[in-house]
């Protein structure tokens, strides 16, 4: 994460449900500065809070959702994209609340968006219902997940860096360490922007299925 001012509105946050399912959650939550970053504390708690109590993704952002609706933070809401990983089985469970595709990737360089829409943004509309997705990670597949500062960086001749460059840095990149593969694409995007004043927060998440062992 590297904020556009002192603080951000982006976050992302992982933790162990059971010691076979991970969850993993980033959010964005419109503005900047520390209304954002207060009311992204509030919502990085409330999701927390939720993962606790319910077992589908759908239903934790359902919960969030009526939980920031009633606070009425004129003019706030918040992307989100939460996905529960089983590490066993390779399911991902996931639901999307507005928030950018994540692409699916593998080793050999295949790259694909997950584009199925679960859900609008959190806080705005009560009695939401967030359907959730599934999906296998198959053994060496990953994920990226990643706010809109990302694919909306602008260099000084107001292009965006755009969906097209992050698919073709992807592929390119899809066989590297997950650590490695965002601060690579965190540096690509640097360069593109080549000392442009930044407008958004940059913000992105990477989790890779492991290969068994011995395979």
């Amino acid at each position: 994460m590297v904020p556009a001012k002192e603080v951000g509105g982006d976050w992302f946050d992982f933790f162990l449900l059971d010691p076979e399912r991970i969850g993993f959650v980033l959010g964005d939550v419109s503005g900047k500065g520390v209304p954002a970053a207060l009311y992204m504390a509030i919502a990085s708690t409330l999701l927390r809070a939720a993962a606790l109590h319910h077992a589908s993704p759908g239903a934790c952002l359902a919960s969030m959702n009526e939980s920031l609706v009633e606070r009425h933070a004129e003019g706030m809401f918040v992307t989100l994209f939460y996905g529960i990983l089983n590490t066993h089985t390779g399911v991902l469970e996931y639901a999307n609340a507005g928030h950018n595709p994540p692409y699916a990737f593998s080793p050999d360089g295949k790259v694909r968006a997950l584009r199925e829409r679960c859900g609008p943004m959190l806080g705005v509309f009560e009695g939401l219902q967030y359907p959730a997705r599934n999906m296998e990670l198959q053994p060496g597949e990953g994920l990226l997940v990643f706010t809109d500062g990302v694919t909306e960086a602008r260099n000084r001749n107001g292009e965006f860096y755009g969906e097209s460059r992050l698919e073709a840095y992807l592929a390119a990149s899809a066989s590297r360490p997950v650590d490695e593969l965002v601060c690579g694409l965190q540096a690509d995007v640097e360069r593109f922007e080549a000392s442009a004043p930044r407008a958004d927060d940059i913000t992105a998440l990477a989790l890779r299925r492991r290969v068994p062992a011995g395979k």
